[in-house]
């Protein structure tokens, strides 16, 4: 996979079992990849160097990604497990610091968040 040492395992999502893919890149950058059919269904990374062609990424805040995803949208509830998402574009999707959330939030239909303080964790793209 792109030249890139990898290290192939199993994971199980959902019931079902897939094959998975981890790559180390330069720059201490760990990619976790899920197959499924062959083909990458998603990847993942919480590394701090992966960005994407706007500069965002782990550690970027929630106004970062308002303002350089004018059209993206924030996430949060707990249908299946509490999440805290922002979808930027297509299939980019930003997974964002769920201990800087108020346990109450996830239930609410609306919650402030302090835009400057929430933070990226990882970084998710589907179907690549």
């Amino acid at each position: 996979m792109l030249g890139l040492p990898v290290k192939w395992s199993q994971v199980e999502q959902e019931g079902d079992v897939y094959e998975a893919a981890t790559l180390s890149a330069p720059g201490d950058i760990t990619i976790d990849c899920v197959l499924s059919d062959g083909l990458v269904y998603r990847c993942s990374s919480e590394s701090k160097g992966l960005r994407d062609r706007a500069g965002m990424g782990v550690g970027s805040t929630l106004r970062e990604l308002r303002l350089t995803y004018p059209t993206g949208r924030f996430l949060v509830g707990s249908a299946d497990g509490r999440y805290a998402n922002f979808i930027a574009e297509g299939s980019l999707m930003f997974s964002m610091d769920l201990s800087l959330i108020k346990e109450d939030c996830f239930d609410l239909k609306e919650c402030a968040f302090d835009e400057d303080v929430l933070r990226v964790v990882r970084i998710v793209m589907t179907h690549v």
